[in-house]
């Protein structure tokens, strides 16, 4: 993947530009930890029977971190002070009003629900710390981001290639129709994969990094046309091919 040395993610020059631990640096190794992150925690609970994956706690870490550095240095306490207290409130509330309504007929226990808020919580923190430190990055740090997000595509596509080939992927649906890895839900890889290929559409026309981003974007559209199984990922990947063919 090294095309040009000093701006290669491997790079000498880029280890020392990472090694000072900013919060840029510390999402950007986010990104590429996610899918290992990801099918970690399905392979801890599917294959090694682990009552509570790992990933649950490391998981949060870098985001936390990264939320913690934001909310010391920047003039913005109070207004993550009152989102923050709004959310707990509407958890704490949602929470009762389930365990009070909930039926023998209702879906999932507290537990659950309780899974629920704090991964919807999990989900806007995340979209709040990449916002905070990308939304008005310069072109040198959008195109690094790029460049990560590629990496952690790769990295997806390729785990779940390499379980075909063993043998130990989990299928989509219990019916046993589609193929979706190691990974918890096969929509939620459709969206990743979808989210990932519209950002490498952006890469087709640089060189030579579009050496990578086209065959990535091929191997990603053949497991979402015949693989997946899922209309999402179908549908999605003819919209994306749609507007690459209309550029």
């Amino acid at each position: 993947m090294c095309f040009h040395w000093n701006k290669c993610p491997f790079s000498c020059t880029h280890y020392y530009q990472m090694k000072k631990l900013t919060s840029e640096n510390l999402l950007l190794i986010y990104i590429i930890l996610l899918p290992l992150l990801d099918s970690l925690s399905f392979i801890s609970r599917e294959f090694l029977n682990f009552a509570i994956s790992p990933t649950l706690i490391i998981r949060p870490l870098i985001p936390i971190t990264v939320a913690t550095i934001i909310f010391v240095k920047n003039n913005i306490k109070l207004k993550m002070l009152i989102v923050g207290t709004i959310y707990l409130a509407y958890a704490f509330i949602h929470l009762y009003f389930f365990q009070q309504l909930r039926t023998e007929l209702s879906f999932g226990s507290l537990f659950h629900e309780t899974q629920y808020i704090t991964n919807y919580m999990f989900l806007i923190l995340n979209l709040f710390i990449f916002l905070f430190i990308f939304y008005k990055a310069d072109k040198q740090t959008t195109e690094k981001l790029k460049k990560y997000t590629l990496i952690a595509i790769i990295i997806y596509i390729s785990s779940i290639y390499i379980s075909i080939i063993t043998q130990t992927y989990t299928t989509t649906y219990v019916e046993g129709m589609g193929i979706k890895g190691w990974f918890e839900s096969g929509n939620s890889i459709s969206a990743i994969l979808l989210l990932g290929t519209f950002i490498l559409t952006t890469m087709i026309k640089q060189k030579p990094i579009n050496k990578i981003a086209i065959p990535t974007i091929l191997f990603i559209g053949f497991y979402l046309l015949r693989l997946i199984g899922t209309r999402a990922g179908m549908f999605g990947f003819i919209f994306i091919v749609r507007n690459i063919c209309t550029i």
